[in-house]
């Protein structure tokens, strides 16, 4: 892959075991993959959208469904929300982790199915994330405590699970499935659940689970938002978006994505105009208070403890002088690249900027206070909000164009 002559498909069980696969990486990949783009990719360079100012996209103003709002005689209790997504059939499932559990809602808001629950066996969850759609319309859920990937279908029947600690070393993670089925991992600037990582760089490839066959995409800047504790916080942060044709990569010092196919060949690069916003130290305050008011919201028991040492640390660390470009992205149900601007600007909601596949800035729009998008399609946007009295609601909301 990306064009260099050591690279190409390997697997992990012929690379010396896993004490020498970062000494193998590093003879394999390029110090900084990003910086080697060959003459024929192409770069986008995006001053204004295509889409007038009268007809942007919006999203419109009552909701598909609404999902968790007290009063509702259906109403879920969601606690923790980590994640949504949207089936081929307009099926919604819900990442509910405060409760360890998949809820699977019909194109109406209703509950089909409920799957998982505290446990480390077969359907069951330590610490759920993110989950993500494979080979189809079944669905992945990843596991971070015990680095498992649980498989389940379309009605929320579990089929099997797989440690993928097994087959990849600590310290990569899945970014999301392609169409074929095989996972986008990589690494980032720290291990979960364990000390500081080594490395001056992200790292990502292709892996096949079932064969264990692995094709090398690059190495990248590594994150710098704050893990491992002592690092500069409001740093850029290497983010990365799957879809089902191209996946995305982006780090937020300046507003650029790299666009490779499914095979983990670069095909452009994406960008636009951007101005940096200077971090004030009313947008430092706004940072804290954030972090304290999650850490409220919690249910564990040693909540004030978590609070003291989160003050501390927040008088301790530096932060970067510029906020990053951007603060999350996903890929819509077309292939359109969706980026959402970094939040603690002083305003009430920051713009997500959409991008064609061909990595032209379409539009921007604003989504309404305080909703969180997750997804979108083609007349739809999916995400989570909460009341007055902070009870999590999971919303559809129809995207206008």
């Amino acid at each position: 892959m990306f064009g260099w002559a050591d690279s190409g498909s390997w697997r992990f069980s012929q690379v010396f075991g896993f004490g020498c696969i970062l000494l193998f990486l590093s003879h394999v990949l390029p110090s900084q993959a990003v910086g080697q783009t060959s003459a024929t990719v192409r770069k986008i360079s995006n001053t204004d959208p295509m889409i007038s100012q009268e007809e942007a996209w919006r999203i419109g103003d009552s909701p598909l469904f609404e999902v968790g709002a007290l009063g509702n005689p259906d109403s879920l209790d969601f606690y923790g929300v980590r994640d949504l997504l949207r089936l081929s059939d307009g099926t919604t499932v819900v990442a509910n982790s405060g409760e360890l559990e998949l809820i699977f809602l019909s194109p109406t808001g209703s509950v089909i199915a409920t799957s998982g629950r505290r446990g480390e066996g077969p359907g069951e969850f330590l610490h759920l994330g993110k989950i993500g759609r494979f080979r189809g319309d079944s669905v992945f859920a990843m596991d971070y405590a015990r680095a498992a990937l649980s498989f389940f279908d379309k009605e929320g029947t579990f089929g099997r699970a797989i440690q993928i600690h097994s087959v990849v070393p600590r310290g990569y993670w899945p970014a999301g499935a392609l169409p074929d089925g095989r996972f986008l991992f990589f690494s980032d600037a720290f291990m979960i659940g364990g000390g500081a990582f080594p490395q001056d760089s992200t790292w990502a490839f292709i892996l096949d689970l079932e064969t264990e066959v692995a094709d090398t995409i690059g190495r990248f800047p590594k994150s710098d938002a704050g893990n491992p504790p002592g690092s500069m916080a409001l740093g850029p942060t290497s983010i990365m978006a799957v879809g089902a044709e191209h996946f995305y990569w982006g780090r937020g010092d300046d507003f650029e994505f790299h666009q490779f196919d499914s095979e983990g060949k670069l095909v452009r690069l994406i960008s636009k105009g951007w101005e940096p916003f200077r971090v004030s130290e009313r947008s430092w305050q706004r940072y804290g208070e954030a972090r304290l008011e999650s850490l409220r919201k919690s249910r564990t028991s040693d909540i004030e403890d978590l609070i003291r040492r989160a003050r501390q640390e927040h008088e301790r660390i530096d932060h970067a002088e510029f906020l990053p470009a951007f603060f999350s992205a996903v890929v819509d149900s077309e292939g359109n690249l969706w980026v959402e601007e970094y939040p603690l600007r002083g305003v009430r909601s920051v713009p997500w900027h959409v991008f064609s596949p061909a990595g032209r800035w379409l539009t921007s729009l604003e989504m309404p206070d305080g909703f969180r998008l997750k997804a979108a399609g083609s007349d739809w946007v999916l995400g989570i909000t909460t009341d007055e009295l902070d009870v999590e609601i999971v919303q559809l909301l129809p995207l206008v164009k």
